[in-house]
């Protein structure tokens, strides 16, 4: 249930906010630990998916003075 509710919120923020979540699940995944299962998996996909985000925001930001608005919305429609 715990891990539902993570994958939501990270379903439900966009990709660029992504990198803002760092940390945010810390909390939930000593709860789910206490109840002996493996957070594991979980946390390497949601930190996964925070670490690309990461790296789309630094790409864009380096290509941001070079690239036109629809080449920086075809580049976020790919991501």
């Amino acid at each position: 249930m715990f891990g539902q509710a993570i994958l939501d919120k990270v379903a439900c923020t966009t990709f660029d906010r992504h990198p803002y979540l760092k940390g945010d699940f810390d909390n939930l995944y000593v709860v789910i630990i206490q109840r002996d299962v493996n957070v594991t998996p979980l946390e390497n996909k949601v930190e996964g998916l925070i670490h690309q985000a990461c790296d789309l925001k630094a790409l864009q930001e380096s290509y941001s003075g070079r690239t036109t608005t629809k080449e920086q919305d075809n580049y976020r429609i790919e991501a």
